[in-house]
């Protein structure tokens, strides 16, 4: 008898794909389904075209975040360790569930909080574990057994009322307990009638506690190695996971689902874009991951029978839809940061370009800009790139009116619309280092005087803002004004900030002035074609010698 009940344990060791009872398996040489799970939809998510250079987690560091070693005891009730959340007290039970119908279990909970941690841009830590159990809680979704059940507490109460009788909300149609379709029913107090009574007692005296906080009405309807037991290894739910796998080794996903037109699932709706950039950019894109897992779990729920006598469809719906949750924690924007200099500019002018790389358009590219100088935001702006074909690219340039020879980290923020599944926000950030350019003035050259064009031209007065990008009062801004006028022998004067100054040339588009006291300085101005006023100031201090120079440019 002894060796009997030895052999027994070592066939059951080998032959049952114990885990922790939770969908597909997870079981380590046994039955890895989930691991082939994310296998399959790393494969297909490669075939994106937004993967490429998107930064998303190699392969083998998701998988080392999965799967789990079982041994079960005599009564086959089974003992997992590992680095997946099926080892024994790595995560709620709850996290593994959600009924559809009466809306308990915290499988959306689950998949939204390791989401999040996937596509926070925050996170720094290692989001290997995040990605795959992320996708591990959500695979659970596509399993009939997932979708059913309730909580720990209203087992409790059923016990305690001596309520056995449960409706088929809870527990799924009654067929679920006979894997082979052979039209088996269930033991009264094991479902049959609707009565799970010995279901419920024996879960929560043998089972209920701790992590273990769902009632999984087919997980315990086994039968051990002892008398009467009635346990985990040879349960239902077990069992249908050793037929899944089998029946999906027997049908391989061949990147196919039946009477599914579109490859990701169009259930996934991202969130609207955050243009105005004033809150978290992921956070809402976070939420629609729960959404999602419900959405999937109502679908099982619907399909249950289908699924439940064909377990293949439920491993390819979960491989897609692990692939589209992923999917949906990258983007196919490409930003990307230049910076140019002019040799009559002191300024760089910056070129914020981003590249569409998804296979979709990109619809209201938005980019933020970011400028700052030590630990001071200096500068932001909003600028608006309109949409993007896929694999084409657009730009946006600016003047960057910042001080030489001074760092700055400057960085762009972007986001936009897809209608797949796409994070739609990227960022990049880069280190500029001034310099500092001597502009030499263009030689005024002399034009044939005419005097009824000049006076046409300059007479008036402007208004200029002078910029010092040197000598003693560097960085300083001043506005002033211009006033050029004529006697009626059209002789012209001019006087600037109030003062007269000598005119030493002045023609139809240039006016060279020079200041003689207190400072010594030389304008430089030039007439543009749309009337407005650009030049350059040169000089210095009469007593203390201190050097002059800078810029003047119209006040509109």
């Amino acid at each position: 008898m002894i060796l009997r009940k030895v052999l027994f344990f070592i066939m059951v060791l080998f032959l049952v794909p114990v885990s922790r009872a939770f969908p597909w398996g997870a079981v380590t040489y046994l039955s890895p389904t989930h691991q082939m799970i994310l296998t399959e939809a790393y494969n297909q998510l490669k075939k994106d075209p937004a993967f490429q250079e998107s930064g998303f987690l190699p392969l083998q560091n998701i998988l080392a975040q999965e799967g789990v070693n079982a041994v079960p005891d005599p009564k086959l009730d089974p003992y997992t360790w590992g680095h997946g959340p099926d080892a024994a007290g790595a995560s709620s039970y709850q996290y593994h569930y959600y009924n559809p119908i009466t809306k308990q279990g915290m499988a959306d909970f689950a998949v939204n909080m390791y989401y999040k941690q996937l596509i926070d841009p925050m996170n720094s830590k290692d989001k290997s574990k995040a990605a795959a159990w992320s996708a591990h809680f959500l695979a659970d979704m596509s399993v009939p057994y997932h979708i059913v059940g309730m909580t720990s507490t209203d087992a409790l109460a059923c016990k305690n009322n001596k309520t056995g009788k449960l409706s088929e909300e809870i527990t799924g149609p009654l067929s679920l307990y006979d894997n082979n379709a052979a039209g088996l029913q269930p033991p009264v107090g094991w479902g049959g009638k609707n009565n799970f009574s010995n279901a419920i007692v024996n879960f929560v005296d043998d089972h209920s506690g701790g992590d273990v906080d769902w009632f999984d009405p087919w997980y315990s309807n086994g039968s051990g190695l002892l008398r009467n037991s009635h346990e985990v290894g040879t349960s239902s739910h077990v069992l249908w996971e050793k037929a899944a796998h089998k029946k999906y080794s027997n049908y391989p996903f061949t990147g196919k689902i039946p009477y599914e037109t579109e490859w990701y699932n169009p259930a996934w709706k991202n969130a609207a874009p955050n243009f105005n950039f004033n809150t978290s950019v992921t956070a809402a894109q976070a939420d629609q991951s729960a959404f999602f897992t419900r959405a999937v779990a109502l679908y099982t729920r619907r399909q249950i029978l289908s699924i439940h006598l064909n377990p293949q469809l439920g491993a390819y719906h979960a491989i897609r839809n692990v692939a589209t949750l992923w999917r949906a924690s990258i983007t196919g924007l490409r930003p990307s940061i230049h910076y140019a200099y002019n040799d009559q500019d002191e300024y760089p002018t910056l070129e914020c370009s981003v590249r569409n790389a998804a296979d979709a358009i990109a619809n209201n590219v938005r980019v933020k800009l970011f400028i700052q100088h030590k630990t001071r935001l200096i500068h932001e702006q909003i600028m608006n790139l309109g949409s993007i074909f896929p694999g084409g690219t657009g730009s946006v340039k600016k003047r960057l009116l910042i001080e030489p020879n001074t760092e700055y980290l400057v960085a762009i923020a972007v986001v936009a619309q897809y209608d797949i599944p796409d994070l739609q926000f990227a960022a990049v950030s880069s280190i500029l280092n001034t310099k500092l350019v001597k502009i030499t003035p263009a030689p005024v050259r002399p034009e044939p005087f005419n005097p009824d064009k000049i006076r046409k031209s300059w007479e008036g007065s402007y208004r200029l803002r002078s910029h010092h990008t040197g000598g003693r009062f560097k960085g300083a801004r001043v506005t002033s004004t211009l006033t050029v006028s004529f006697n009626e022998n059209n002789i012209p004067s001019v006087t600037f900030a109030n003062t007269p100054v000598k005119i030493k040339n002045i023609s139809e588009t240039a006016l060279v002035i020079f200041y003689e006291g207190e400072n010594n300085i030389t304008v430089t101005l030039r007439k543009q074609k749309d009337g407005s006023i650009e030049g350059h100031f040169t000089g210095n201090h009469a007593k203390s010698g201190d050097t002059v120079e800078g810029d003047y440019s119209s006040v509109r």
